[in-house]
């Protein structure tokens, strides 16, 4: 489909390109940046190869928005971004692309999500350093950052969240509520320790 660039519009570091073709007008947003490094101009009948760069860097820059518009609202993993990115129907390599973005220019800070993330767990749910290290690999986050983030809470506070589990269970000693405390994380050599 061939269409002429009926009318460029620009807003900061935004542009508004209309196409005009055998069909209804096609509006597309982009980045100025790339919208300069295509070479074109309000009139101009772009080849086919030049009309699907402004259609690829139309869509990379939509999934740039959705990604920025994502990451602002809760913290996430690059990999749990990408996947949210490409189920609201981004191509992969878009989704990728655009979440690279966002690391390169410091908008998303897997480490400091991952901190964020584990302390949000543990607030809900004071559960020990081995279950907040899991739930922060299931969330797609790399097993370095999951590490660094379950450390991040103090001894004291996973002993206090441990006296809290075992003052709930009416820890007695019993089997069944040593499985329960491990399941939730804790280690049975901080178990016997805490509940001496």
């Amino acid at each position: 489909m061939m269409a002429i660039i009926k009318k460029v519009k620009r807003d900061g570091k935004r542009v508004t390109v209309t196409l005009a073709g055998e069909g209804p007008d096609e509006t597309l947003c982009l980045g100025a940046t790339l919208w300069e490094g295509l070479g074109l101009a309000e009139g101009d009948l772009p080849d086919r190869e030049s009309e699907e760069k402004l259609r690829r860097a139309s869509a990379l820059s939509e999934t740039v928005t959705d990604a920025m518009r994502i990451a602002a609202g809760s913290p996430h993993s690059v990999s749990a971004l990408v996947m949210k990115l490409t189920r609201r129907g981004h191509a992969k390599e878009d989704a990728v692309r655009a979440v690279r973005a966002l690391t390169a220019g410091g908008l998303l800070d897997e480490a400091e999500n991952a901190r964020h993330t584990a302390r949000s767990i543990f607030g809900r749910t004071k559960r020990g350093p081995a279950r907040i290290y899991a739930d922060l690999l299931a969330k797609g986050y790399p097993a370095a950052a999951a590490k660094d983030a379950a450390d991040g809470i103090t001894e004291e506070e996973y002993e206090e969240a441990l006296r809290y589990h075992a003052a709930r269970r009416d820890f007695g000693g019993d089997p069944k509520t040593v499985a329960a405390l491990c399941r939730l994380g804790f280690s049975i050599s901080k178990i016997k320790e805490i509940t001496k």
